[in-house]
């Protein structure tokens, strides 16, 4: 008789804890929580903030802003393998 032998199927998964990050004008720290089970990029769309990866956990680093009008950006994790990709948005608020 043969054996069977069962396979499963890679699904491949990503998680993010949050999908917004917001800051006020003096700027700071957060982290985003990332779970996913293959490689993945982290891209940018500003270079304005500051972004540590440390396993599966990216700092972003905001600085002070001293402009008028507030500013917003994107964090996006991929994989192009599996067209998987997670966005988070930046923003920051003015100075008043």
């Amino acid at each position: 008789m043969p054996v069977s032998v069962s396979q499963k199927k890679f699904v491949p998964t990503i998680t993010i804890d949050k999908t917004e990050l917001s800051f006020d004008a003096s700027g700071g720290s957060q982290t985003i929580s990332i779970k996913a089970n293959f490689d993945y990029t982290i891209s940018e769309s500003a270079s304005w903030f500051t972004l540590t990866k440390s396993n599966d956990v990216i700092k972003v680093t905001m600085p002070a802003y001293v402009e008028t009008v507030d500013r917003t950006a994107d964090i996006t994790i991929s994989n192009n393998k599996y067209n998987l990709s997670k966005t988070i948005t930046i923003s920051q608020k003015a100075f008043v």
